[in-house]
C-alpha cells in the first residue's frame, strides 16, 4: 500500500510543476528614504513575496529613487544607504532593477543615476528613456527568460516563445512646466532633455509587435491623489497609448496605490507610489476603481493571455488585484 501512495505523490508533484510560462516582476515607486518611512519593511515584504510567489524576474521603479535631493554624483553614498543596503532579502539579492526618474531625482544630478548602472550589479538605467523586451520560453525547470539588454534580438522569430512583453521607460519630468521655475530642480538637466526625441522613441518601440505593452514613468495621466491628473503628460501621450494599445501604464508621484480605467481608452493606469512614505489625500475621480493608502508594492504576473496586478502591503497582505486580458 505504501508503494501505491508513493507513485501518486510523484505524479501530483509533476503535474503541479508544469504550469504555463509566465513573467513575474515587482513595480514600486517613491521609495528611496535610507530605510525610513517603512522602506525597510516594504523591502522585506517584497523579498518574502518574491521568494514565496516568484521567483521575481526583475523590479521596475516608477521613480523618486533617492529622497529628498537625489544624488550629487555616481559615487554618492546614498546609492548604498538607500538601495544596495536595503533590498538585501534573498528573494531580491540577484534581481535586476529597471529604474526611471522622478522629480526628487531631478533635485540632484539625474545623469549620475544613469552612470551608476556601471557600478551596480542590480541598478539598471542606461538613459533617461529606454526600453526592454522580454521573452519567456518553456516551463518549469526548462523555463528561460531573455531580454534585449542580455542578448535578445527582437528581430529574430522564435516559435517556442510563450510570452512577449515590451516595457518602455520614459522621463516625464521635462513635461512639467512648473519644474522649470522650481529652484530645487536641476533646470539645466530639464532644459537639455529632448522631449520630441523621447516621443519618437516611444512611437517606434510601441509599434513593434508584442503580446504585451507596458509604459513606466513617474507622472500619471490620471490620479485621484494629491497631485491629480497631469494634463501635459496626457496631451503628449494619451493618443499614442491609444494608437498602439498600451495595456498598462505604471506611474508614481502620488504616495499611494491607485487603479484607474477610462472605459473609452485601452490602457489601465496604475499609480504605484507607496514604496515608503504614504499620503492619504484623495480626490473625486471618475476613472478611479481602487485606492489603497498603505505602504507596499505591485506584484505582476504576465502570461500569454492575461496580466494580473496585485497590490501587496508591507505585511505581505494582498489589498487589491485586477486582471487585464490581452485582447
Amino acid at each position: 500500500m505504501s508503494r501505491v501512495w508513493c507513485v501518486v505523490a510523484i505524479v501530483v508533484s509533476f503535474i503541479c510543476y508544469t504550469t504555463a510560462s509566465s513573467i513575474k516582476f515587482v513595480v514600486i515607486g517613491d521609495w528611496g528614504r535610507q530605510g525610513g518611512y517603512n522602506q525597510s519593511k516594504v523591502a522585506e515584504s517584497m523579498g518574502k513575496y518574491c521568494q514565496t510567489n516568484g521567483p521575481c524576474d526583475f523590479v521596475a521603479s516608477t521613480g523618486d529613487n533617492i529622497y529628498d535631493v537625489g544624488v550629487k554624483d555616481e559615487s554618492d553614498k546614498l546609492f548604498t544607504t538607500t538601495f544596495e543596503n536595503i533590498y538585501t532579502h534573498p528573494g531580491l539579492e540577484k534581481v535586476r532593477w529597471y529604474m526611471s526618474l522622478g522629480n526628487h531625482d531631478y533635485n540632484g544630478e539625474p545623469d549620475a543615476q544613469i552612470k551608476y548602472t556601471k557600478h551596480s550589479k542590480r541598478w539598471y538605467m542606461p538613459s533617461n528613456f529606454y526600453s526592454e523586451a522580454f521573452e519567456a520560453h518553456g516551463t518549469g525547470r526548462n523555463r528561460e527568460l531573455k531580454s534585449t539588454s542580455k542578448g535578445l534580438n527582437e528581430n529574430e522569430t522564435d516559435r517556442n516563445v510563450q510570452v512577449r512583453m515590451k516595457l518602455a521607460f520614459i522621463d516625464t519630468n521635462p513635461l512639467i512646466k512648473l519644474y522649470y521655475l522650481d529652484p530645487r530642480m536641476n533646470t539645466k538637466a530639464l532644459w537639455k532633455f529632448d522631449s520630441k526625441k523621447q516621443k519618437q522613441f516611444l512611437e517606434d518601440e510601441l509599434s513593434k509587435e508584442n503580446d504585451w505593452k507596458v509604459v513606466i514613468g513617474h507622472h500619471s495621466m490620471y490620479s485621484a491623489g494629491k497631485h491629480g491628473d497631469y494634463s501635459s503628460v496626457k496631451s503628449a501621450y494619451k493618443d499614442l497609448f491609444e494608437k498602439h494599445k498600451v495595456h498598462v501604464s505604471f506611474a508614481g508621484h502620488d504616495h499611494n496605490y491607485q487603479m484607474l480605467k477610462n472605459p473609452n481608452h485601452p490602457t489601465t493606469f496604475v499609480v504605484s507610489g507607496s514604496g515608503s512614505k504614504i499620503e492619504k489625500d484623495r480626490k473625486q475621480h471618475k476613472y478611479l476603481k481602487n485606492m489603497q493608502n498603505v505602504a507596499g508594492f505591485n506584484f505582476v504576473t504576465v502570461t500569454q493571455d492575461n496580466m494580473t496586478v496585485e497590490m501587496i502591503d508591507l505585511n505581505g497582505r494582498k489589498c487589491h488585484e485586477f486582471v487585464v486580458n490581452k485582447d
